[in-house]
């Protein structure tokens, strides 16, 4: 269902008739409306039933060992290095094809990196300073440009289409009635407004913390507002009511929406998108007020995250993923609930496994792919992460 963003308020009104929705789920073609209170059944998904899987061993020397891995894409993956260097891969991950290591304080240098985009087409790497500044590199570390040179405001970013990023402010930063997203050339870092998108209220989580000495104060907390994929972006603030995902030709889809407006419920959980497929949607249904004990932050406890929702749309049902892997033949396999789609294309979704969890599973006979075993025998306790890179199948008649 595309559609052509000419103003939330009608668009609101149009979707007003669903509100009363008091199914868990429901949608018309290809929009999601779900009841962010409901609790969805726990329930066991093999990720060979999901997707194509496939395992990526990432070389390693002396200066390629990774600290985080940022993006998986068919053209490359791209990781932070040691000393704030930037690694790029082969797809395979055997060699590089490339390294941005230019940390330092010169006006051609990078002091921190917040995030970083790699434009494999381009070949040029972005790089997210403080979220302030944009330095832009070509693959062999060369100083190409500065974008955004002296912004004042934190950005979140997503690539849409070959030569723009829309981006948009920290919720915290936006005004009642502003228009926070904006079209962002990668080439000129020219600036236009996206008018036609307007934030009509700021809605946060709001966190009440009690004091040992009795005291209490309150803070507030958001959801993004911007989920990125490495070729797709989506407009998440809470206010919209709706989230969209932003096409190349910079129309609009409607993908997910609650049941409920946030708006209009001021206790209502709110919608946490944390990305989709043409087969699978996911998300978290975020608590509004929260109360915390600041003796408990600071020892590191904080309140419990909610569980991450999918959404299958062949069967049209939610559930909580519980994720095992067919290549093992252990319990003591299960995978993280969580699969990272802001790291990968549209379509394709990632996890990570340890070198010494590897090795542990083999040693103990529990891996029961040949391919993957003799993958395990080449690594040691220091190798990088191995890749999980998921290709999910396609629903049928999407």
């Amino acid at each position: 269902m595309k559609t052509l963003v000419t103003g939330f308020c009608l668009f609101g009104i149009v979707l007003s008739l669903c509100f009363g929705c008091t199914n868990s789920s429901s949608g018309k073609g290809d929009l999601i409306v779900v009841d962010t209170k409901a609790n969805f059944p726990e329930k066991e998904i093999c990720i060979q039933d999901l997707a194509d899987v496939s395992y990526i061993p990432l070389y390693i020397s002396d200066s390629t060992l990774v600290l985080r891995i940022f993006s998986v894409t068919p053209d490359g993956i791209a990781a932070e290095g040691e000393k704030k260097c930037i690694l790029l891969f082969t797809p395979d991950g055997k060699a590089l094809q490339g390294m941005v290591g230019r940390n330092g304080e010169g006006p051609e240098e990078y002091s921190g990196i917040c995030d970083y985009f790699v434009d494999w087409k381009r070949k040029e790497v972005f790089v997210f300073q403080d979220f302030r500044s944009v330095k832009v590199y070509d693959f062999q570390g060369r100083f190409l440009r500065e974008l955004l040179a002296n912004n004042r405001s934190r950005l979140a970013f997503a690539s849409v289409g070959v030569s723009d990023f829309v981006c948009t402010y920290s919720n915290n930063e936006m005004q009642t009635g502003s228009r926070p997203y904006f079209r962002f050339s990668k080439e000129t870092g020219k600036v236009d407004t996206l008018d036609a998108v307007t934030v009509n209220e700021q809605i946060f989580i709001n966190r009440k913390i009690l004091w040992d000495d009795g005291r209490e104060t309150q803070a507030k907390g958001g959801v993004n507002c911007l989920f990125s994929m490495m070729d797709a972006g989506f407009l998440t603030n809470p206010s919209l009511d709706t989230v969209f995902q932003v096409l190349p030709d910079w129309s609009m889809k409607a993908v997910v929406m609650p049941a409920v407006s946030p708006r209009k419920d001021k206790n209502v959980p709110l919608l946490d998108f944390l990305g989709a497929s043409d087969s699978y949607l996911w998300a978290q249904f975020h608590v509004r007020h929260v109360t915390v004990r600041m003796s408990d932050m600071m020892a590191g406890r904080r309140e419990d995250s909610p569980s991450v929702n999918m959404y299958d749309f062949r069967t049209g049902e939610w559930c909580v993923p519980k994720y095992v892997n067919r290549d093992f033949s252990s319990e003591s396999c299960y995978l993280s609930q969580y699969i990272s789609l802001f790291a990968v294309p549209y379509g394709y979704g990632m996890m990570t496994l340890g070198a010494p969890e590897l090795i542990e599973a083999r040693e103990a006979g529990e891996v029961v792919n040949d391919e993957l075993n003799q993958l395990i025998s080449s690594l040691d306790e220091e190798s990088n992460p191995v890749i999980v890179l998921l290709k999910f199948k396609s629903a049928s008649g999407r």
